[in-house]
Order: C-alpha cells, then structure tokens, then sequence
C-alpha cells in the first residue's frame, strides 16, 4: 500500500498458556474461548505477525505496556 514495504510484526509476550494456545490452535479453558483464540490467530495471519515467547525477566514492558525495570515494575 502506497509503495512502503511490509515489516516483519512480532508480538511477544511472556504467558506461556497464551503462546501454547495460539501454536496449537486449541483454547484450553471453554468453547466460548476456542472462537477468540480463532479469531485472534486469523488476524495474525492477515498482518503477517508472529507470536514468540520470552521470559518474564527479558520482557521490559508490563500488561499496561509501560516500562519495567529489572528487578521491578513502575506503576
């Protein structure tokens, strides 16, 4: 679109149930969340996005993506 090029999307996140759930295709709490869990891997696969897991201790943002210093989180 508009001649830019396609960057490579990784979203990265330190659940290791969420990053299974999305490699298997498979919700592991109820039916209600096998449809959400569908949905959110068709998305990624339109953007081009890959999920990858990293460790709670490498990750430097917290759940409300602000900054998190080793050995803490700012609040």
């Amino acid at each position: 679109m508009w001649g830019l090029k396609k960057v490579r999307v990784i979203v990265y996140t330190d659940s290791g149930p969420l990053h299974d759930q999305f490699r298997s295709g498979k919700a592991q709490t109820d039916a209600t969340m096998q449809g959400v869990l569908e949905w959110y891997i068709q998305e990624m696969r339109i953007l081009g996005a890959d999920l990858q897991w990293i460790a709670r201790s490498k990750n430097v943002a917290n759940v409300m993506t602000k900054c998190a210093l080793p050995g803490g989180e700012m609040a």
